[in-house]
């Protein structure tokens, strides 16, 4: 099971969010910095395309952290789907 830290204390608006996902994720360098850009990133997940360091195998799921930074992610999420 793979499990990425994403560093919300660190999200304050877009382009940190974007910056905040392209290190936990290892999107490549040419990262459009946008959302269409990060759901490609994010569906190459099943495929070794290089869009991301990390590889699931079918079937498996990436692990989320509980505890405060859950609770963070989940209230920037509801802004940004306001937005």
């Amino acid at each position: 099971m793979n499990t990425v830290r994403i560093l919300t204390n660190q999200i304050t608006d877009w382009d940190s969010f974007h910056a905040v996902f392209k290190k936990a994720m290892g999107f490549p360098s040419f990262y459009g910095t946008n959302m269409d850009a990060r759901i490609d990133c994010m569906r190459d997940v099943y495929e070794d395309t290089g869009m991301s360091r990390i590889l699931l195998e079918p079937g498996e799921v990436l692990a989320k952290q509980s505890g405060i930074q859950a609770l963070l992610w989940s209230f920037f999420y509801s802004l940004m789907k306001r937005h």
